[in-house]
């Protein structure tokens, strides 16, 4: 999208070569130095409200994300990075229509990952069902993406069925070898699985 392209964060290295070629247009035209001076403390006034206008939106994540919502709507990547803001603040109903609305946008880029946190959002909801249902969408879109299989064994775990729940844990491990987090869940569950026996 237009506004996406044209946000302020993407255009700051590239406005260097304009701003130095200007620089020494201006510096080399035959005006007097105060006019110069003058021109050169009003554009330097100008930028410096500019920046204290738009600082807020540099606050945090949340800020952040929600000027980009704002600046780009049908932005999935903004409204999926303004959920996972919202979910960081506690704001999980609100997470979820972001997430709904990432979803509705023309382009999905990480469809895998909005699925994901869609889920985690919803479990923090309490709402495990459609928690699980969002993390089995998450593992079919991407195969390789080893979280929603760690979420789903915990759900597993949860319900009782220790094997269901191994299941996912090593799948996790062999979709990612690297991931200590996989190695704790499913070492804990057998430590835990073998002190009830």
């Amino acid at each position: 999208p237009f506004g996406e392209i044209m946000a302020e964060r993407y255009i700051f290295i590239p406005s260097l070569g304009l701003s130095f070629a200007a620089a020494w247009i201006f510096l080399n035209l035959k005006i007097p130095n105060l006019a110069k001076y003058t021109v050169s403390a009003s554009i330097v006034a100008a930028l410096v409200a500019m920046t204290i206008f738009h600082a807020p939106a540099w606050d945090g994540d949340f800020s952040l994300w929600n000027a980009a919502v704002n600046c780009a709507p049908k932005s999935s990547a903004a409204r999926l990075n303004l959920g996972n803001a919202l979910s960081a603040r506690g704001e999980y109903s609100k997470a979820l229509s972001e997430y709904k609305l990432a979803g509705a946008c023309p382009e999905v880029k990480e469809p895998q990952k909005l699925a994901y946190n869609r889920g985690l959002a919803l479990l923090a909801l309490g709402r495990a069902d459609e928690a699980e249902k969002a993390f089995y969408e998450s593992a079919q879109i991407d195969a390789a993406f080893a979280l929603p299989h760690l979420n789903l064994g915990s759900l597993a775990e949860r319900r009782g069925d220790s094997s269901k729940a191994m299941a996912h844990y090593m799948r996790a491990i062999n979709i990612s070898p690297n991931n200590a987090a996989a190695y704790y869940v499913a070492g804990r569950h057998l430590f835990t699985r073998s002190r009830s026996a």
